[in-house]
């Protein structure tokens, strides 16, 4: 009797819970610690970029600014050398007898002529003054015995390139004019007088210039 009752006994004793977590509850606690990690991986990319780009675009704006003031300084610069450049036609009683280029800026400039078109495009001359005309200095040219066959009047205009490949335009009055970049003034060679009379130039340095 007593055997009996210590086997039922036993077999009806508690038995305690397992240590382990059902695979429902380990599946959910790896699942919200492996999220956490990721969230903050995530912050901290999504905070890097914006970083990068708060600091990017004033970078950008600063350059574009920048190289904004840069071109319109070389171009406030550009137009004041070209404002150095002179020309003029010395007369005597009425009849021309020399035409000057001065150029009092400090940088040379290219391709100078001038050309008169007393009333159209087929009645016209050009004065190919030089292939560069250096800082500080003047050109002359006497007309000698032809001053009576130039054609000078308020339609002449000098024309010229500086370094920065624009050609420029001073007319009669001395109104300055940029023409733009890489223009191609079209002329024929068969209208320089100064080939055709062949006239000699004189070279003069200036002094204060730029």
């Amino acid at each position: 009797m007593s055997e009996r009752l210590g086997r039922r006994l036993l077999a009806i004793q508690p038995v305690d819970p397992p240590t382990t977590p059902p695979p429902d509850e380990q599946q959910l606690g790896s699942g919200e610690e492996g999220k956490s990690p990721s969230r903050l991986h995530l912050w901290l990319n999504t905070a890097s970029t914006f970083m990068t780009a708060l600091i990017a675009v004033p970078a950008l704006c600063l350059a574009v600014i920048t190289y904004q003031d840069q071109q319109q300084d070389s171009e406030e610069s550009a137009r004041k050398e070209a404002s150095r450049i002179a020309w003029y036609m010395l007369e005597v009683d009425g009849t021309p007898t020399d035409i000057v280029v001065e150029n009092r800026g400090l940088r040379p400039v290219y391709r100078v002529l001038v050309n008169i078109e007393a009333d159209n495009q087929d009645n016209r001359q050009v004065f190919y003054i030089d292939h560069t005309v250096s800082p500080c200095s003047r050109t002359t040219y006497s007309f000698g015995k032809h001053g009576p066959d130039v054609r000078a009047d308020l339609y002449s205009e000098l024309y010229f390139e500086d370094s920065l490949d624009h050609l420029w335009r001073i007319g009669y009055w001395g109104r300055i004019k940029d023409l733009g970049e890489g223009r191609d003034l079209k002329w024929s060679e068969d209208l320089d007088m100064v080939k055709e009379w062949k006239l000699s130039p004189k070279y003069e340095d200036l002094d204060a210039c730029g």
